[in-house]
This record gives structure tokens, sequence and C-alpha cells, in this order.
């Protein structure tokens, strides 16, 4: 009797083990594969890894164009300015912007007109390249969708020109001023590896809702997604 509950206790002790490895190495749930439906936060490496041109042959694939709409979503969605492809967990030079001054009440009109803010349609920019045209800076508060909560003061060149491709691999050319030309240098970083607080004025940090946090005696919820592509 006793060398059989020797064996069963050896056995309880096996089973324990398989299934230990089990929870550990086999049970564990499937991690997503980018394109994402969610903004990635700073931390996530592909923020700081400078992204890939994308051949001209991909422009219009399936694996494409399923980038060019959920880029379109998020924008949509989160009602942000600018978003680059790392920010959905692709590393290719793929960024779309746009100011849809109808849905930002952010900003009143005298801000509107100091920040040079202007509409700017939603445009993708395919392998773009930036020619700096005004080398004088001005600050301005920025936030960011991948560091969400957080803005600061960032000097940026006045006046910009962009060249590259649309969506439809078509070349095209821009030139922007003011608040325009601030988004493009921002999703710009982007596919540089770099983001806003490496150019910030330090001291303007802060927590773009430190007053509604205190308001709301600390009941605030910040949301990543995912976003759904059907609504």
């Amino acid at each position: 009797m006793k060398q059989r509950n020797n064996d069963w206790g050896k056995m309880s002790k096996l089973a324990y083990r398989l299934k230990s490895i089990y929870l550990a190495y086999m049970a564990k749930p499937k991690l997503p594969i980018p394109p994402y439906k969610h903004i990635v936060q700073l931390g996530d490496p592909i923020l700081r890894y400078k992204a890939e041109p994308v051949p001209l042959s991909e422009i219009g694939t399936p694996e494409f164009c399923q980038i060019i709409s959920l880029m379109a979503k998020a924008l949509e969605i989160f009602n942000i300015a600018g978003l680059s492809a790392p920010q959905i967990g692709v590393g290719k030079r793929i960024m779309a912007f746009q100011y849809p001054r109808s849905k930002d009440s952010t900003y009143d009109e005298k801000s509107y007109k100091a920040m040079e803010m202007e509409e700017v349609p939603l445009q993708f920019w395919i392998n773009p390249e930036l020619k700096i045209l005004d080398w004088d800076k001005v600050s301005h508060p920025e936030g960011c969708a991948s560091l969400k909560g957080l803005c600061a003061d960032v000097p940026r060149y006045k006046k910009v020109a962009l060249k590259g491709y649309d969506e439809r691999g078509q070349e095209k050319t821009l030139e922007a001023s003011g608040w325009t030309a601030r988004i493009i240098q921002h999703e710009m970083d982007h596919l540089d590896g770099d983001f806003f607080v490496d150019k910030m004025v330090p001291k303007t940090l802060k927590n773009s809702g430190w007053q509604l946090i205190n308001l709301k005696q600390g009941r605030i919820k910040l949301d990543f997604g995912p976003f759904n592509m059907d609504t």
C-alpha cells in the first residue's frame, strides 16, 4: 500500500509539472499580428525603428490596402490629425494626416489663427521626403496618439515641402506652413523612430487632461482600442 501511495504521489507531481509547462508555454494567448486595430504606445520597439520604404510594386496589393484602411479608420475613430504606419505596428514609410476643423473643438478662433491652422483633407503619403523651406522655428503644444494623455511645446520649422506617392502610386508634392507643416514634421519623426518628447521644451510636458482628472476625482479612462472596421 505504501508503494502504491508513493507511485500515485509521483504521478500527481508529474501531472502537475506537465500542466505547469502547458500553461506556461502552450496555453498563452496568441499575440495579434500587425497591422493592429489599436494604436501602439511608446515602449513598443516598432516606434523606435526607422521605417522601411514601401516597394512601389506593393502599392495596391491587398496587404497594402488593409494598412491604408486601418489607418483611415483610426484617424476617424480617435479623431486625430495624423498617423504613421508604425503606430499600428507596421514598419513601413506610410503616413496620413488631416485636419477637419469642424470636428475639432479643442482650439478657439484666437488659437486657430495664432497657430496658423487650416482645413486639411485626408491624404496618404508613401515614402515621403521632407525638405525644409523656412529654417525659423516656432513652438506650439503637441500631443501624440502613441503617448496618450501627454503633451508639450515642440519647436518646429515654419515651412516645409513634401514629396512622395499617394495610395494609388501617383507622385505628388506639397508645400505647407504653420499647423500643417507641424503635423507633417510630427509624422515624419515617427517614420524615423523619433517622438515629440525627443524635441520638446522639457518643462512644458504635462498631462493634457489634468483639469478634468481633478474635476472627475481621477475617474478617467483612456481608450486604446481596438476599433471596429464595420462602424
